[in-house]
């Protein structure tokens, strides 16, 4: 997982201009699950080379198996 968090802030965080340097994103999705929908939430704070990601609003982690294909 620190590789994915180096990742990250490699081509995201470093690449923002200095002028830019604090931003904010939220996006929301949902998974199929045989119990219904599973909300996934995120908001990413960017403030100079340091971002946050909060799951909050995101669905309980779910026993089933979930496919998911990277477009």
């Amino acid at each position: 997982m620190d590789e994915l968090h180096d990742y990250a802030e490699r081509r995201v965080v470093s690449r923002r201009s200095p002028r830019s340097r604090t931003a904010a994103f939220e996006a929301s999705d949902a998974l199929e699950a045989e119990e219904g929908d599973l909300e996934v939430r995120a908001a990413v704070t960017i403030d100079g080379r340091r971002a946050e990601i909060d799951f909050a609003g995101t669905a309980p982690q779910h026993e089933g198996i979930s496919t998911a294909r990277w477009r």
